[in-house]
């Protein structure tokens, strides 16, 4: 995910809202938060990611927030225990600050903002699709992670690009205009914008004058201190339900690609006599996300990874389009 001059940069951390209650073993124990993982095919697809990537799920201190340590993993504010809303909406967060793949800019101060909002316009994307998820399965609304009336905008974006009526790519640049106007808990007395905008100017524009100039988006040993991305605060004001398609259902524009997919793992689970169930529809949408990754517009075949040395069986998933 990282690219190697990334690890040698430090990090920023992404921070959610803090909350109350009893400290189960760790997040992903918290009883709260079971009926909703079983609700939401994206917070499931996600939180496997994290293990295959290894990426832990823990609990942190009291009031010190939630966030994402880049490549090791997500901390949980102890103040969530007991809340599973809290948990699933900080989780479905720290899932799209994970996979958002688009590398750091470093290459001028407006360039490295821009990627920083995109980053949190992934991850209030991932919000969003988890939270429609859940409420579709008539769960509880986990809420969209903002303050004022921007869940009800980001809500708004989310919902034209769950039903195909914008790109991904369009829908990050429309939250990324809104989200530069939040406020740090870090520093309440910035915007995003210029929060990222200070951060540039005191530890990357030294360092760029030190080591020369860099190429666009090479870094070296850059020795600063953490920026912290996130951090709202505790507040997460629920937008009103809305109906938003969803790849599984008629009319959303990935429909067809997902039934695909879909009759593929079903004949999967026949080969090995097995119904369809949650486990089934996991692997749809996980193969879903990666043939959208893949640039796949159809798949023909999903079929399992025989046993290698490196993989055991089945430990990769394949789906092949056929050759015309």
């Amino acid at each position: 995910m990282e690219s190697n001059e990334e690890q040698k940069f430090p990090q920023p951390k992404q921070v959610g809202a803090p909350s109350n209650g009893a400290l189960p073993a760790s997040p992903l124990k918290d009883p709260a938060l079971a009926p909703l993982i079983n609700s939401s095919p994206t917070l499931q697809a996600g939180l496997s990611q994290f293990k295959r990537d290894g990426i832990g799920v823990d609990w942190g201190s009291a009031g010190g927030g939630t966030y994402l340590d880049p490549g090791k993993k997500v901390v949980i504010d102890q103040n969530a225990a007991g809340k599973g809303e809290r948990i699933a909406r900080s989780l479905s967060h720290e899932i799209g600050h994970h996979g958002f793949a688009e590398p750091k800019d470093y290459s001028s101060k407006q360039a490295y903002v821009n990627n920083m909002l995109r980053g949190e316009a992934a991850a209030t994307l991932s919000n969003a699709l988890v939270r429609r998820e859940i409420l579709n399965h008539q769960g509880p609304d986990i809420g969209i992670s903002g303050s004022g009336t921007r869940p009800q905008q980001y809500e708004a974006i989310a919902d034209q690009q769950m039903s195909g009526r914008i790109t991904r790519d369009a829908a990050l640049n429309q939250i990324a205009q809104v989200f530069k106007t939040e406020q740090p808990s870090v520093a309440p007395s910035k915007t995003y914008e210029q929060y990222y905008g200070d951060y540039y100017d005191k530890h990357i524009v030294p360092w760029k004058l030190k080591q020369g100039r860099p190429e666009p988006g090479t870094v070296g040993d850059i020795t600063t201190s953490d920026v912290k991305q996130g951090g709202l605060g505790p507040e997460s004001h629920p937008a009103s339900p809305k109906t938003a398609l969803l790849p599984s259902q008629p009319g959303h524009t990935d429909h067809a690609l997902y039934q695909q997919i879909k009759g593929g793992v079903t004949q999967l689970d026949a080969q090995h006599g097995k119904e369809w169930d949650g486990a089934s529809e996991r692997m749809t949408a996980s193969l879903l996300a990666l043939a959208k990754e893949e640039g796949l517009s159809r798949v023909d075949h999903v079929v399992l990874n025989k046993p290698t040395p490196q993989l055991a069986g089945g430990e990769k998933v394949f789906d092949t389009p056929r050759v015309p």
